[in-house]
């Protein structure tokens, strides 16, 4: 992280502000309304007049910060559950009714959230802790983009359909997968859920700082028409660990999980705790509003645009060494690959062509092996380290290979430093496989 942001850290703690409560964060929470319109200006550009209007608005809510992307998503979604419950004769509301209640006001068996396979494991923590059930947060196979299908999207909407008794109370769409980098095509997810009248959330976790890049904002298109993003300060905003914020076109949103008590949140207070499903927290909004000025959106788009070039650059010196596989190409700047010496290479094509699946099942998991030890060494050598995950090569694949991700953030990384990388992981290879 830029060596600015350290002391701003400090400064944040030195002040020990909470802002779950005006009483205890008074400039502050005025100030984390300001930072989070102005995000809310990038990502859904409305027009002066609603910001005027809703900015310093002590009724409603942009938005909140949170710890991170999981809790977020998780507030995001909590959202979307309780706005397909509206009220009822005999039924006040799932907060206060409990989630049985709400599916027999509605005569419902099932509800349910979609995202891709790429989508990140908080949703299902969501569909966990929001009761609807994990296994409900149902994950679409991607294409050969390595996004969402919407051919098998749109399938699974008219099946869930034809079987009635079953809501969707949201599409996901991923704005930088965690594992990939990939962006689901949002705005052909945007016009399915305007069609079917869902909830679009977008986790914009790793992509949304993206918007901050005149090169590359276009690649985030269709943002705007989302219901709900999710961004993560502390990936591309380059802060320092944990903060998230997560925000609403609709400013009145987030009175679908208000809270109040006593002793803080009061009614008729304007305590910024009474939407959030945090309690106490530090004030994040004053490093992201410092770094703002500092770097300015200029200064985060050219950090930005250096990642996804360097992760293209990457890329290629990848494919240009005959010991490794592209699995992925990079969209941002993230990408995978994996380590496939060349004798392994001529026989996992040759298996591939003839058909031999048991085959090419052996050979990958011969290279799984490969690539974990090939991960773990690097790591502990200590000079360089990618990480590693598992996905397909190809939708159609029965099998999900050992790949290495790596991720370019630091704006100091150079071309020599990625060929240092993979001579690195040359010579471990060289051992490892003889």
């Amino acid at each position: 992280i830029p060596f600015f942001m350290v002391h701003l850290k400090a400064i944040t703690a030195a002040l020990n502000q909470n802002v779950i409560k005006l009483e205890t964060s008074k400039v502050l929470s005025v100030l984390e309304k300001q930072v989070l319109a102005k995000i809310h200006r990038m990502i859904f550009q409305c027009d002066d007049k609603f910001y005027q209007t809703y900015v310093q608005n002590t009724q409603t809510a942009l938005g909140t910060f949170t710890s991170g992307g999981t809790t977020a998503n998780i507030t995001a979604l909590w959202v979307a559950r309780n706005k397909i419950f509206t009220p009822k004769a005999g039924f006040s509301s799932i907060e206060e009714d409990g989630f049985l209640a709400a599916m027999a006001a509605h005569d419902l068996d099932r509800v349910v959230v979609i995202v891709s396979k790429r989508g990140h494991f908080s949703l299902r923590k969501a569909g966990g802790l929001l009761g609807i059930g994990n296994a409900n947060v149902i994950a679409v196979d991607v294409d050969h983009h390595l996004t969402i299908d919407i051919d098998k999207l749109e399938a699974l909407i008219q099946d869930l359909k034809n079987q009635g008794r079953t809501k969707i109370a949201a599409i996901v769409g991923i704005a930088g997968a965690t594992e990939t980098g990939m962006i689901d095509p949002l705005p052909t997810l945007a016009d399915i859920c305007e069609r079917e009248n869902i909830h679009f959330h977008v986790d914009a976790s790793w992509g949304g700082p993206v918007l901050m890049s005149e090169r590359y904002r276009d690649l985030l298109a269709g943002i705007e028409r989302a219901d709900s993003v999710t961004i993560d300060c502390h990936k591309q905003f380059y802060m320092p660990m944990t903060s998230g914020m997560i925000y609403f076109k609709d400013p009145n949103a987030m009175d679908a999980i208000v809270y109040h008590a006593r002793y803080v949140n009061r009614k008729g207070s304007l305590d910024l705790g009474i939407k959030t499903l945090e309690g106490s927290r530090e004030a994040s909004s004053l490093i992201l509003d410092a770094a703002l000025k500092i770097m300015g959106t200029r200064g985060y788009g050219l950090m930005i645009e250096h990642g996804i070039e360097t992760a293209r650059a990457f890329a290629e010196k990848i494919k240009n060494r005959s010991q490794f596989e592209l699995v992925s190409s990079p969209t941002l700047n993230i990408l995978t690959y994996r380590a496939v010496p060349a004798t392994i290479r001529a026989d996992l094509d040759a298996a591939t062509a003839q058909g031999q699946t048991e085959r090419v099942r052996d050979l990958n998991r011969t290279l799984d092996e490969i690539n974990i030890n090939l991960q773990r060494i690097q790591r502990e050598t200590g000079k360089s380290f990618v990480s590693r995950t598992r996905l397909k090569r190809m939708p159609e694949d029965d099998y999900n290979v050992v790949v290495l991700r790596s991720v370019i953030m630091n704006p100091l990384t150079t071309p020599d430093i990625l060929d240092e990388i993979l001579d690195e992981q040359e010579s471990i290879l060289s051992v490892l496989y003889q």
